[in-house]
């Protein structure tokens, strides 16, 4: 099966690996910080873990104050 891969502005919703993608970090990292409350939590959609595109582009938004 060729799918499409669509780009990472593009998509709504994210999967662990293209936050860790956004953040420059490892995919454990974003499960850690989700766990220490330092981070966006994800939302379940379709049975899958995932984060609004929109919620990580505003927590970024806050660090940089």
């Amino acid at each position: 099966m060729n799918r499409n891969k669509t780009p990472l502005s593009e998509k709504l919703l994210w999967n662990v690996q293209d936050c860790a993608n956004a953040m420059s970090c490892h995919p454990n990292t974003i499960w850690n910080r989700v766990r220490a409350g330092n981070f966006v939590q994800p939302i379940k959609w379709d049975g899958k873990t995932v984060w609004r595109r929109s919620d990580v582009e505003n927590f970024v938004e806050r660090l940089a104050g």
